[in-house]
This record gives C-alpha cells, sequence and structure tokens, in this order.
C-alpha cells in the first residue's frame, strides 16, 4: 500500500478565510515543473503516464518525463503566519513545548503576552489547523481556468480593493472573475511566475479531513 505523504503549503491569509469559510477546494501549484516552466511555450501539453508520472511533449516532438510532488490520498496541510507565548519568543519551533499556546493572524483574540508574529515558512506541522486530502490531480496552463475553478480556488477577486472594482469593460462574468483571478496570482506569484507567461500548474482538487 502507497505510503500518503504530507506536504505543508503557504497559504495567504485570504485564502485561509476561503478555507475556514469552506470555499476553497482547489489549488494550483508549481513544484516540481520548475524546468519545464522556463520556457513553458516550448511544450505543447502534459500527458498523464503512470502513477506521478507525466510526460511533457516538445514542440519539436521529444517528451520530458516529470514526476509530480502531490498524489492522489495524499494530505496537505495549510502553513499560516502565527505565534506563541512572549516568552518563547528565543525559542526555535522545534524546540517549543508541546503545551505552548499558538496563535495566527487574524484570530480575533488579543492577547497580551502573545510574542513576535513568525514567518508561515517555519509553521510547526504539529500546530497546523488546516488539513485536507489531496482527492485529484492534473496539470494544465495558468490560463486555462475555467469559471469553475476559479470559484473552487476560493473566489480571490472578492478581496481586490475598490479600485479595481470599477472596472465595467467586461461583457461576460467569466471575464470579470477570470481577470480578478489574474490580479490575485500577480499579487503572490507575480515574480516567478506571471500571468502573462501562462507557466504549467499542478491543480489539486481538495476534500476536508477532520
Amino acid at each position: 500500500m502507497k505510503e500518503r505523504k504530507e506536504h505543508g503549503l503557504m497559504v495567504c491569509w485570504e485564502m485561509i478565510l476561503a478555507l475556514l469559510a469552506h470555499r476553497k477546494h482547489m489549488t494550483r501549484r508549481t513544484r516540481g515543473l520548475e524546468k519545464i516552466n522556463e520556457n513553458p511555450d516550448d511544450w505543447v501539453k502534459a500527458t498523464k503516464a503512470s502513477g506521478q508520472w507525466w510526460h511533457f511533449e516538445h514542440k519539436t516532438g521529444w517528451f520530458q518525463p516529470v514526476k509530480c510532488p502531490y498524489a492522489v490520498g495524499d494530505f496537505v496541510y495549510a502553513k499560516e503566519k502565527w505565534a506563541t507565548r512572549l516568552d518563547f519568543d528565543n525559542l526555535k519551533p522545534s524546540e517549543l513545548p508541546t503545551t505552548a499556546p499558538i496563535w495566527f493572524v487574524g484570530d480575533e483574540e488579543e492577547v497580551v503576552h502573545r510574542g513576535r508574529w513568525r514567518s508561515s515558512m517555519f509553521m510547526p506541522k504539529k500546530v497546523a489547523r488546516i488539513w485536507r486530502e489531496i482527492v485529484g490531480v492534473r496539470c494544465e496552463r495558468l490560463q486555462t481556468i475555467s469559471k469553475e475553478d476559479i470559484e473552487n480556488e476560493g473566489e480571490p477577486f472578492m478581496s481586490l480593493p475598490g479600485k479595481c472594482l470599477l472596472n465595467f469593460g467586461y461583457t461576460k462574468p467569466y471575464e470579470y472573475t477570470r481577470e480578478h483571478f489574474a490580479y490575485f496570482w500577480d499579487r503572490l506569484d507575480g515574480k516567478k511566475h506571471p500571468w502573462s507567461k501562462d507557466s504549467f500548474v499542478w491543480v489539486l482538487s481538495l476534500k476536508e479531513v477532520k
């Protein structure tokens, strides 16, 4: 029986809200596609081979095998910006006692003895409060996202500044939502994988777990 892996995914605050509100059922990730995304337009398509392996067809006709780091049945947990008690600020995450209280950005509770905010990158797995199971994996170009997938991503365009919502030049709702998903993507991943580059992404479908 295949061992189920656990993956920590860094998640921004808007998407944490969407997860907690049970609105986010999908995520797009580029891990493992670095070589392909150096020049994504050089690749015609990605085809599922066997297991976690995919074949990427180059425009010249040859194929490049790529192993997806994610698999159906694996679990993912959200890595959030977090804090613990003030008197634990000098301790590394691995040194924290099991009884250490944990707070996350956005928690309404105001705590006098809360310590400094720490990067989500270093959030210990043992304190994760949001877990999901991967129930589907596919590979596609970023710009092929559908309206349904934008909704399953958690409707990030709802958090845009008001001035960005004043553009009424779209003739179809899908064009409107797609434009705002692109804005949100560039805000988070624009440096490495801008929307205009149309990178290949792993599309992970997620199911809530207790």
